[in-house]
């Protein structure tokens, strides 16, 4: 029996394609990435469908994307369903839910996101070594270990929620590098779902470089040998750090610009 892998993925490639002749008009999307130093690109994303044996995480509807480029560069993907390291999309709604079939926790992370985003209430808990109660869309396959920063940001257009988080798969001792300033957030009619994702580095934290020689020198900031009270606390106090200096760039106003892209972007 021939094996159903390549079928699965022409098909992924193929699909796009044939979907984009049938899919929904999308509306316009406008912004002004100044105030970051950065230029935007925008651009109408091609579908990539989600199968039950593959990971939603590339599986993307149909949606307008602002690739916010460096300036002097342009970010192209690799592979269908790469995503920029900095970009805002605007997800149909009723599209994005729809999509993971298989999947049904993603429709919920949907709503939970539009409901938060038009003022519904919320609450930030730390479950173990991972925070809760947060929407961030689209999903990737890590977990959400700390965040900071939690403002609500609107204009005429959006509103929603930005804030600065660090997402992995393991807990260590995290550097600047992987600070990210998201915006999650719904059009003020409720048919769009607006996200933005932007690298962000804290001067507070480390650089990946400074982390691995201070390792090097000191040994896993997480020791192996210690017993689960010791590694419980150690965890304790480093996350509660960690979130304390997030939060000191939002009451500085150092998220200012990044808010005043958030704010300048027109879905019409």
């Amino acid at each position: 029996m021939p094996s159903l892998r390549p079928l699965i993925f022409v098909a992924a490639l193929l699909a796009p394609a044939a979907l984009a002749a049938q899919s929904a008009p999308l509306p316009t999307l406008t912004l002004n990435a100044a105030p970051i130093g950065r230029t935007a690109k925008v651009e109408r994303v091609a579908g990539v469908p989600y199968f039950e044996s593959a990971s939603a995480m590339q599986a993307l509807p149909e949606h307008l994307r602002a690739t916010l480029n460096v300036r002097g560069q342009t970010w192209k993907p690799a592979y269908p369903g790469e995503r920029p390291p900095a970009y805002v999309a605007v997800f149909p709604v009723a599209a994005l839910k729809s999509h993971y079939p298989a999947a049904t926790e993603v429709a919920g992370q949907v709503d939970e996101l539009v409901t938060i985003a038009k003022g519904g209430s919320f609450k930030v808990e730390r479950q173990g070594v991972g925070v809760r109660g947060l929407p961030f869309l689209p999903t990737v396959n890590a977990a959400q270990v700390v965040a900071g920063s939690v403002a609500r940001v609107s204009s005429s257009d959006v509103q929603g929620l930005r804030y600065l988080t660090i997402h992995a798969q393991d807990l260590f001792r995290y550097s600047r590098e992987d600070v990210t300033y998201t915006f999650q957030g719904v059009t003020r009619d409720g048919k769009y779902v607006v996200v933005m994702h932007m690298p962000y580095a804290p001067a507070s934290l480390p650089t990946a470089a400074q982390v691995q020689q201070e390792e090097k020198r000191n040994g896993p900031y997480f020791p192996v040998q210690a017993s689960e009270a010791q590694w419980n606390q150690i965890t304790e106090r480093y996350l509660t750090a960690l979130t304390t200096k997030l939060d000191a760039e939002g009451r500085a106003g150092r998220l200012a610009p990044l808010d005043a892209v958030v704010k300048s972007i027109r879905v019409r």
